[in-house]
């Protein structure tokens, strides 16, 4: 199911705007708006993931959402780390613990 990616633990970006409305999870990233500057909007199963990802490892969200929603919990580790894995590449999740930007400026 989700073998050594069970343990990894994921959390925002330190450089998002995130407003969550109980509907949906509306995300901007500070650093794109110079060029970018839309909000990404995360609704339905995205946002229920979402909502989990503070500390929590991808195991326990798949455990936790295939008991909520009484889902395959292989259906649902397939989707979560889908969900993480896009995220991950647009900068929007960082490991847990871990700040991946460079602070390029002289002491």
């Amino acid at each position: 199911m989700l073998g050594e990616r069970g343990g990894e633990r994921w959390v925002p970006s330190a450089d998002l705007a995130v407003v969550d409305d109980g509907a949906a999870v509306y995300v901007l990233d500070l650093t794109t708006l110079e060029h970018d500057g839309v909000p990404r909007s995360i609704t339905g199963s995205g946002a229920e993931v979402w909502r989990r990802l503070d500390g929590a490892t991808l195991g326990s969200i798949v455990a936790d959402l295939a008991t909520d929603f009484a889902a395959d919990p292989s259906v649902v580790a397939v989707d979560v780390l889908a969900f993480v894995d896009e995220l991950v590449m647009l900068g929007i999740l960082v490991p847990d613990g871990h700040d991946l930007r460079l602070d390029l400026t002289e002491p």
